[in-house]
């Protein structure tokens, strides 16, 4: 649990480099999500139903690269780790051991926020792919973490 909620916060830095300095054009897949859609109220609507389904939705990490896109190896823990995301804006993130938990909100159709209870401070991660089975996120430091639905 400690480890993903490190690379959570890596994944924070790394958009917020990312944002600062970087492109601002949207993933395909995050494109072909919310093409149709014009006002900016749809594409957030489009995006929390494939975050969150109808009312919520699981997810657990499928594959993690470092900074440089090498493969790092998920261990057993971080398999058995589950991050569920709620349609009214909360999330959870379960292990063996504890449960944590915090509100998400998306900015355009590219960043997602998450903000753990009871910390002061909120991960940015820029959606790098998006669909009903998998998200793609990539925190600040360039490294990405592929969550596949459960």
């Amino acid at each position: 649990m400690k480890r993903f909620i490190i690379q959570i916060s890596a994944l924070f830095l790394f958009v917020i480099f990312a944002v600062s300095c970087g492109d601002k054009k949207e993933s395909t897949a995050t494109a072909e999500a919310t093409k149709g859609t014009k006002k900016a109220e749809d594409v957030k609507d489009n995006i929390a139903e494939l975050l969150a389904g109808s009312t919520s939705k699981k997810w657990h990490i499928a594959r993690q690269t470092d900074a440089s896109g090498d493969k790092v190896k998920t261990t057993s823990e971080e398999k058995d780790e589950t991050l569920s995301f709620f349609n009214d804006g909360r999330f959870s993130i379960t292990d063996a051991e504890q449960t944590s938990t915090g509100t998400w909100a998306t900015e355009g159709s590219h960043t997602l926020i998450m903000h753990f209870e009871g910390k002061d401070v909120s991960e940015n991660f820029t959606i790098m792919d998006l669909s009903k089975e998998k998200i793609v996120l990539q925190a600040a430091d360039g490294s990405e973490m592929t969550l596949k639905e459960d």
